[in-house]
C-alpha cells in the first residue's frame, strides 16, 4: 500500500519531468483546498492526494465543485498508477481515469 507522501512525491516529479509546476496549495482560512496545484504548458489543474483506502471529505467535494465550474479540473490521487493517469489525461492522451470528481452542470 503506497502512502499518502509517497504519492504526493511521485505527483511532483512527474509533473517536474514535464516541464511543470506542482506547488503545494494552502488556503488557511478555506477547507477543502485541494492538496496541489499543477501547472503544464497551456494547463492547470488541481490534485486532492490520498492514501490508497481514503476518498474525499465533504469540504473537499463542494470545494471540488466550485473550482470545476470555474472550467479547471481536480482530481483524486491515491497512487501512483493514479497519478500516471492523471498525466495522460491532462497530457492530451485520449486514456480516461475515474479520478476526476464529476460535477452536475445544475446550479
Amino acid at each position: 500500500m503506497e502512502s499518502e507522501k509517497a504519492t504526493e512525491k511521485y505527483l511532483q516529479e512527474r509533473i517536474k519531468q514535464l516541464g511543470g509546476k506542482c506547488w503545494k496549495w494552502e488556503c488557511p482560512y478555506v477547507r477543502g483546498i485541494p492538496d496541489r496545484i499543477c501547472i503544464l504548458p497551456n494547463n492547470i489543474f488541481f490534485v486532492e492526494v490520498k492514501s490508497e483506502n481514503k476518498t474525499w471529505a465533504d469540504a473537499q467535494k463542494r470545494r471540488a465543485i466550485e473550482i470545476k465550474r470555474l472550467g479547471f479540473k481536480v482530481h483524486l490521487a491515491r497512487s501512483k498508477y493514479e497519478v500516471d493517469q492523471i498525466i495522460k489525461e491532462e497530457t492530451n492522451d485520449k486514456t480516461t481515469t475515474e479520478t476526476t470528481i464529476e460535477v452536475n452542470r445544475k446550479s
